[in-house]
């Protein structure tokens, strides 16, 4: 057999494994679909500070001081149990923290 006699036979007849292979790439974009419908969560300050100290290489010391704060203020923020100072919103921002993040955790 040619392999256009092949193809066309393998077209007409398709196996259980081309038949399968369908059904996932439909079930997958079909997924794909719902799960552009839902919603991102938002980056908290917390995870943004974290992010950003890793990026740096820093310890949460360092990135502390970077900031202008003492380290248990620093792990304060990070906690969720204290927010940062006017001065600090500005460095965070300046290290590439989002205003809209720094922004949003303010009450």
């Amino acid at each position: 057999m040619s392999e256009a006699q092949l193809e066309s036979s393998a077209c007409s007849n398709p196996t259980a494994a081309t038949i399968r292979k369908r059904q996932r790439q439909e079930i997958m974009e079909k997924l794909e679909g719902q799960i552009a419908n839902y919603p991102k969560p938002e980056l908290t300050l917390a995870d943004a500070l974290e992010i950003a100290r890793e990026a740096y290489g820093l310890r949460g010391y360092q990135f502390a001081k970077l900031l202008g704060m003492p380290k248990t203020r620093y792990s304060e923020v990070v906690n969720g149990s204290r927010g940062l100072t006017k001065s600090a919103m500005i460095k965070a921002f300046r290290v590439g923290i989002p205003a809209s993040v720094i922004l949003s955790d303010q009450n």
